[in-house]
């Protein structure tokens, strides 16, 4: 791994001792002491650095100095790299030192939390020019841990979008060396597709492998809804069935008499761990008995309390000093009802809440229709499969040979959150969709939105490793095979490190026979 040491123009922070970490440890692994792959000048540098560098940095430094890079935590690196990155601290030192440490910790086995990504993303801060960070990670995906998805995921979003040409054809480089050297077909799957993000060729640059998709959400199964929904602001299953009730609900729509009867067929394309389908179970299903009394109760007795507050801001607008004797009796009874309110109000939600823990069944009663699901991740099914909203097992198949099953004119809703963004190409999907949807069907979908223009395919591969469409080519799919768009909606779909990802929302229905 001498490259990592033989930069043909090393920064000028990255002094000898800095570049002495960099090289091979004597010992790689296992218990690791200080002395273990330290040099002499690197154990100077950072007891110089602890000298004059931040409080929160020599504590941690000192720290490294006693114990090695096995007495440092997560909290300890998230501490240097917050003085590291402070524009009030002497920046150099404690930068380098941060580094230093880093590069120690990523050969423990295991590691502190992300050692390698930090080191990787802070070299490319300091060091925009450099592929130092490109030849670490590669380093550490050949001789530590090749299924890292943060590294993965950092060689494709920073390294491979440099402004620099250097490192982006070190990232190149590194991207075929990982294919050809990488034993696991999951994590050659990445370096393909991350070839593919960089030269926009190969069969990746149309359509995400198979084993590349498995790879990415079996490894997200675990904490997919907490990290999309509740961090991310992830909210698109929702919004799709909000536009596909309106759309039923208006009444003028084909097929008012399956939506009224719930007798439909619904498929969802990539379901996940099944967002689409505890959405669009409505669509299926009648709600229980006493669920349907339970919304019932949460809804009058919230619209109660709020025309009561309401009755109090009034009498404060007409007495504001309270000196009127019946405003101030009616103001003390109201706020009694209020109180009486809230006590129902949070029994009721208990009540919603246990049900909803008990899943599908607790909430809603036999299905009359069929709620279809398939994905590529077996981990990602078997989350779907244990919420019960689907009718039938999910089937662990790609989207284009789930709907080559279906008989023609058998399905009235297909719903695809986010999947598309995976796809890339979307002619076969657009057709098998056109096949199997009776008259008066829809497709309901997102997509990461492209500008016009950036591409003559319509589509692109992006740094993040999923796909854009520009709105132009689907509509132009809509129309090549036979739907109408009934509406289309900018969203922002997801937020990825504080930016908004803008996105939109496609109802399309296909058009009755000979309409225009």
């Amino acid at each position: 791994m001498s490259d990592l040491s033989s930069s043909a123009s090393p920064p000028p922070l990255l002094t000898s001792a800095a570049l002495a970490l960099l090289r091979p440890a004597s010992t790689v692994g296992g218990a690791n002491t200080a002395a273990d792959g330290v040099s002499d000048e690197g154990r100077t540098y950072l007891v110089a650095s602890a000298e004059i560098a931040a409080p929160a940095v020599a504590i941690v430094l000192k720290k490294y100095e006693k114990e090695g890079a096995g007495g440092v935590v997560g909290r300890d690196l998230m501490a240097l790299k917050e003085a590291a990155l402070s524009s009030d601290l002497p920046f150099s030192p404690s930068a380098v030192s941060l580094i230093l440490v880093l590069v120690d910790c990523d050969r423990l086995s295991p590691s502190p939390t992300n050692a390698c990504a930090n080191c990787a993303c802070l070299l490319a801060h300091l060091y925009p020019t450099s592929a130092l960070g490109v030849k670490f990670s590669k380093r550490h995906l050949l001789e530590k841990d090749e299924d890292d998805a943060v590294v993965w995921y950092l060689l494709s979003s920073c390294f491979a979008v440099s402004e620099h040409k250097e490192v982006r054809e070190a990232a190149l480089e590194a991207a075929r060396e990982l294919e050809m050297s990488l034993e696991g077909a999951s994590a050659r799957s990445r370096a393909e597709h991350l070839t593919a993000i960089l030269t926009q060729s190969g069969q990746s640059a149309l359509k995400s492998s198979e084993e590349y998709v498995k790879t990415v959400f079996d490894g997200l199964a675990d904490v997919f809804e907490e990290r999309l929904v509740d961090k991310l602001g992830y909210r698109v299953p929702w919004q799709l069935f909000d536009i596909v009730y309106e759309h039923f609900r208006e009444g003028e729509a084909a097929l008012v008499s399956e939506y009224i009867n719930r007798t439909m067929t619904v498929v969802d394309l990539g379901c996940g761990t099944g967002l689409v389908g505890k959405c669009f179970s409505a669509l299926v299903r009648e709600k229980s008995h006493e669920r349907s009394l339970l919304e019932a109760d949460l809804r009058d007795t919230t619209n109660h309390k709020a025309r009561l507050m309401d009755a109090i801001v009034e009498m404060d607008a007409v007495d504001p000093d309270h000196n009127d004797t019946d405003f101030n009796e009616a103001r003390e009874e109201n706020g009694r009802v209020i109180k009486k309110c809230e006590g129902r109000l949070s029994i009721i939600t208990n009540l919603l809440e246990a049900q909803e823990k008990k899943g599908i069944e607790a909430m809603w009663e036999k299905p009359k229709g069929r709620m279809l699901g398939c994905d590529l991740s077996p981990k990602m099914c078997s989350a779907a499969n244990q919420t019960g909203a689907y009718t039938e097992m999910v089937e662990t198949v790609d989207c284009d040979n789930f709907l080559k099953g279906f008989q023609a004119e058998t399905v009235h809703i297909i719903v695809s959150a986010d999947t598309y963004i995976y796809v890339g190409d979307l002619r076969a999907t657009f057709e098998q969709s056109a096949r199997i949807l009776v008259r008066g069907g829809v497709l309901a979908f997102s997509i990461e939105t492209l500008g016009e223009g950036v591409d003559d395919k319509g589509f692109k591969l992006l740094p993040s490793g999923r796909y854009a469409q520009a709105p132009s080519y689907v509509k132009g799919l809509a129309e090549t095979y036979g739907f109408a768009v009934l509406k289309e909606k900018e969203i922002v779909i997801r937020k990825e490190q504080s930016i908004d990802i803008r996105g939109m929302l496609f109802l399309c229905c296909l058009r009755e026979s000979g309409e225009a």
